[in-house]
């Protein structure tokens, strides 16, 4: 900086206003023709970081960007154990033939079916339902088949809903939606149920012993429809599993 710059800057200092300093500077120094201007400063740029991410392997940051569910041969293993179980179930539950027997009376088969609401008998094809709760049905057995039945079907309705709330959720995860995270515990909770259904109804429901029938030699057994039962709350089961290891 010159003496003349120096004395300039003073006048400033002092409260001059520019067009005052000037002439005064250039009276001690007439050389002087005004403040030297500073180099224009480039504009700067702005400069933009992207974000990085540390502490990641390389190629799993996009991990961190969520991504629907692609579909897996797992996934089709659980919605068909899923699905077959819930039929399986619907079958049982409609079905009268939980305890079979049958038994010859005047040279011809009589079929004996008890159901879980009611019971059949059936003749050369022909088969005649009695409610528990009938006319018909007056016996005190008739009164625990009932309950046993009720207890039963309270039990495989439950199953049902779960089966098919998880057969629903199982699908949409196919096709790449997000589902809540109980949803894969519906199959287990709905297997459980038919199971626990069965099983109560197994319990609850007389022997042969107490039930008081007008045939001769009638020998009842488990029929289809409570393995039928058993079989759905296994394979729901199996679903459960299987959509863990998904």
């Amino acid at each position: 900086m010159s003496e003349a710059d120096a004395y300039y800057d003073s006048l400033i200092a002092q409260g001059y206003p520019p067009h005052e300093a000037l002439p005064y500077t250039q009276q001690h120094y007439p050389h002087f023709a005004g403040p030297r201007l500073a180099a224009p400063t480039p504009p700067q740029q702005q400069v933009v970081y992207a974000p990085v991410l540390t502490g990641l392997p390389t190629g799993q940051a996009h991990a961190l960007t969520p991504t629907a569910h692609e579909a897996s041969k797992m996934g089709w293993v659980t919605l068909g154990l899923m699905v077959a179980s819930l039929v399986l179930a619907i079958y049982a539950v409609n079905s009268a033939a939980w305890m079979s027997g049958e038994v010859e009376e005047g040279g011809e088969v009589v079929t004996i079916d008890m159901g879980l609401s009611k019971m059949r008998i059936g003749m050369e094809g022909f088969g005649i339902p009695i409610p528990y709760d009938s006319f018909f049905c007056q016996e005190d057995w008739c009164g625990d088949a009932k309950s046993a039945g009720t207890a039963g079907q309270a039990g495989l309705a439950i199953g049902i809903l779960a089966l098919g709330g998880a057969s629903i959720m199982t699908f949409m995860k196919q096709q790449g939606k997000e589902v809540p995270p109980f949803a894969m515990m519906l199959g287990l909770v709905g297997s459980l149920a038919i199971i626990i259904g069965a099983m109560a109804w197994y319990t609850m429901f007389p022997t042969p012993d107490d039930m008081v029938l007008e045939f001769i030699g009638l020998d009842l057994s488990l029929g289809i429809a409570f393995y039928a039962a058993i079989i759905a709350g296994v394979l729901g089961i199996a679903g459960s599993v299987t959509s863990l290891m998904d």
